[in-house]
This record gives C-alpha cells, sequence and structure tokens, in this order.
C-alpha cells in the first residue's frame, strides 16, 4: 500500500493557502527571515494532511501536500491501495474542499492522470507470522543480523528496525504494527469510534511491517518522481526490489581447509568474531575492511554478530513474496479501503 505521499500538484485558487507566517525580527523591528506555515486539512476520526500553497511556481497555479492518504481518508493505515495517482486525486480534492475551495472534474482528471510532481513516497507490506511472539523475534533476528550493502546493518531502537534512516535516497523501517497500534503515542493508535476498529486490531497481530521510504532523489533516478510514472506501475514489485537489498548471510563457520589458506591476520579476524568481539575497535579501518572482504568470500560478515547454532536463518526476499498480508473482504463492506 501507499502509506505517504508528498507532491506538487497543479490547482488554480484565487487566495493563498497557509497556515500562517512564522518570523524572526531583529531589536530594531526589522524582519529578519520569515516562513509560511502550511495549513491542516483535517478529514474524519481527526486526521489530517498538510497543504499550501506552492512557491516554487506562478502565484496561485500549484498545491504543495503531504500525508498519509489511507488515515486521511480511511481513519487507518492497517492496509490501503496502491493506486498512487487516484490516492493523490482522492486526498486533493477532500484537502482543498476541506478549506471552501472548489475543485472541478477537470482537476481531478489532470491528477488522475497524473499531471503532479513526487518528492517523497512510502510503500508498505504486512508479513504475516503465526504469532505476535513469532514476528517480534523475527523483527530482533534481523536488527542483529541483517545488513544492506554500502549501508551496512541496521540500527534498532524501541523495537524497530532502520536502514538508511536518514539517507536522503531511500530507507527501510520495520517494526510491529500490532505494537505500534498499541502504543499510547499520540497518532499512531487507532480512533474511536472507527468501524470495526477491534477487528481491526487483531487483523494486525503477529504482523510485521516493512516501509520502503522513497526520496527524492530516488524518485528522480528511478524516473518515478512523475506521477504518470505510477500508472500501471507494479508497486509491489518496486516493493520487493528495495526489500531484496536487505542480505541476511548464512553465517555458520569457515571450513577447516578454507580457514589454513587464510593469511594469519584475517584468521585472527574471524577468531575474534567467532567469540563475539567487535573486531574494528582492535585494528585499523582499513585493516578491517580489508578483512571483512577476505572473509565475505566465505558468506561471513565482520560487520554483524555471530547466529548462534539454533538460531533461524531468514530469506527476507522469499518470506516477502510468499507471505505478504492482503486487506480481508470485509474491508470494503464497511468502507474501510479506498481507491
Amino acid at each position: 500500500m501507499i502509506d505517504w505521499i508528498t507532491c506538487v500538484l497543479p490547482f488554480r485558487h484565487e487566495t493563498e493557502i497557509s497556515g500562517g507566517v512564522i518570523a524572526a525580527y531583529s531589536e530594531s523591528g526589522e524582519i529578519q527571515w520569515q516562513k509560511r506555515r502550511f495549513a491542516r486539512a483535517e478529514s474524519t476520526f481527526d486526521q489530517s494532511v498538510a497543504i499550501q500553497t506552492s512557491n516554487n511556481h506562478l502565484p496561485l497555479t500549484y498545491i504543495w501536500m503531504s500525508g498519509c492518504p489511507a488515515k486521511f481518508l480511511q481513519g487507518h493505515n492497517c492496509f490501503g491501495s496502491n493506486n498512487l495517482p487516484e490516492l493523490v486525486a482522492l486526498m486533493a480534492t477532500r484537502a482543498l474542499e476541506a478549506h471552501g475551495h472548489v475543485v472541478t472534474d477537470l482537476d481531478v482528471q489532470r491528477w488522475r492522470s497524473g499531471y503532479f510532481d513526487l518528492s517523497t513516497v512510502d510503500i508498505t507490506e504486512h508479513l504475516a507470522f503465526p504469532s505476535q511472539a513469532d514476528c517480534l523475534a523475527a523483527i530482533r533476528f534481523i536488527g542483529q543480523h541483517a545488513t544492506v550493502k554500502h549501508r551496512g546493518g541496521g540500527v534498532m531502537k524501541e523495537g524497530t528496525v532502520y536502514f538508511g534512516k536518514r539517507s536522503r535516497r531511500w530507507a527501510l523501517k520495520i517494526y510491529s504494527k500490532y505494537m505500534e497500534l498499541n502504543a499510547r503515542c499520540k497518532g499512531h493508535g487507532l480512533p474511536d469510534g472507527l468501524p470495526l476498529r477491534d477487528d481491526l486490531l487483531a487483523w494486525c497481530e503477529g504482523d510485521m511491517r516493512i516501509e520502503v521510504r522513497l526520496c527524492s532523489m530516488e524518485l528522480k533516478k528511478q524516473g518515478l518522481n512523475k506521477g504518470t510514472s505510477w500508472i500501471g506501475l507494479d508497486v509491489g514489485e518496486t516493493f520487493n526490489i528495495y526489500v531484496g537489498k536487505m542480505q541476511i548471510p548464512n553465517q555458520t563457520s569457515v571450513s577447516t581447509e578454507s580457514f589454513a589458506h587464510l593469511p594469519s591476520g584475517t584468521r585472527l579476524a574471524y577468531l575474534a568474531w567467532k567469540r563475539g568481539e567487535d573486531v574494528r575497535g582492535s585494528v585499523s579501518r582499513m585493516t578491517f575492511w580489508r578483512y571483512r572482504r577476505a572473509l565475505l568470500e566465505h558468506k561471513i560478515d565482520l560487520c554483524t554478530p555471530p547466529a548462534s547454532d539454533d538460531a533461524p536463518l531468514l530469506d527476507i526476499r522469499s518470506v516477502t513474496q510468499a507471505q505478504t498480508k492482503r486487506a480481508p473482504s470485509w474491508a470494503i463492506t464497511h468502507h474501510l479501503l479506498v481507491a
């Protein structure tokens, strides 16, 4: 599903859309700088998106919009649609009408045809596990052993694993959706009064949520920064490409014959790694990466701790393709799934 969209789209309007101005004044009362705040468009269940007049085009001809289409349109983001142009059209229509603007059929048709620019897109999927305990164990295992090429291991914080969290290109985020919905943090739980609220919560139990965030630089690189590029696009395949970059090496041991042919320094580094020591703390940076390259030929990665003998090994790509969870049939009947 598409979980977040930041875009700029054409829309002629007579009055500026803004949430006010933030300004800094000098001691003499002169304005040093000022910045317009975006406005909030509210929907049912107190969900909102940010919207404002774009400064990068002719006055009052384009708008900037950012938010979670699923929450704004459905009241939740347990599941949702992959039809990005339709989501943009629905979200923009509702947001603009909430601010008193008239949206014409021509506006909607242009948005549905992909006439808008994208700067951020989040794609998410759920992986089903037999139980919540199995889901949390898999997340911990990924946090300890998974790596992404050129980025190394992930960062685990409060039960969530991040890969490339501050990257300007793309990032991965893995967590338990059930735990997020039960958290007391504002904006994460299911709204009170949402139809079938308990059913939605139960549906998420035991699910691992994987989010792929595509930022502006990556969208441009892949030719996905235009809305027209998403018409007919297999979003699930795009999602699998980025999740497939995550690797969990089959880290067991080096054979006796191979071990004998390793240079002495590499052998010592391997033995230290096998004991659970962090080799980076005992050798120089260049030496460490030389040892790592040599041992990667034997499927040993010094950047991640050795797996215990009884630890399960996951092929994340095959798991994603085999166990991706789809929206339940009752979601459409009760208007919990749009687009």
